[in-house]
């Protein structure tokens, strides 16, 4: 290696896709019933788990939640 530059690249695993946005057009449409109950139930503990944190009482508040 020597004196030639390196490039570094890291990631933080706390960004992944949008469950209704991003994952739910991949579902075949037989599931969608089921995928919708599941994203609500996520959704659901997502809200419960916010709203106990003062200052993060919504999905919206949290910057990793949104796409570029």
């Amino acid at each position: 290696m020597g004196d030639e530059p390196v490039v570094i690249v890291s990631s933080d695993t706390h960004i992944g896709p949008r469950l209704r946005e991003d994952l739910r057009p991949y579902c075949e449409a037989s599931l969608f019933g089921a995928f919708d109950e599941f994203a609500g139930g996520i959704e659901a503990h997502r809200a419960a788990v916010y709203a106990k944190v003062p200052g993060r009482a919504a999905t919206s508040q949290t910057p990793n939640r949104r796409t570029a």
